[in-house]
């Protein structure tokens, strides 16, 4: 476990973890009709992300370090990730 902080104070959070304080906050606090993002739109949204980081890193507006990190955490979500947030908990 991570400890992250908030202008709420501090939580942990899992190690391996994509989310941060806010996303856990928000599955604890919005959970209001236990629906779940739809696994094909969080995938979808993984897939953008790569395309994002490939896309800065060939036109070197994105260190390499950072877009082989954001790549691989696309990896990992496109092959079965989650969000813990409820559908009405995303902040978005």
């Amino acid at each position: 476990m991570r400890i992250e902080h908030d202008f709420l104070g501090e939580l942990e959070v899992p190690d391996n973890a994509y989310y941060g304080v806010q996303s856990l906050r928000g599955s604890h606090n919005f959970n209001i009709t236990g629906q779940k993002l739809d696994s094909d739109f969080i995938i979808a949204l993984a897939m953008v992300k790569k395309a994002a980081a490939m896309a800065n890193l060939k036109t070197a507006r994105l260190d390499s370090k950072i877009a082989k990190a954001l790549i691989a955490a696309a990896d990992e979500i496109i092959d079965g990730g989650s969000c813990p947030c409820g559908i009405f908990g995303t902040e978005s």
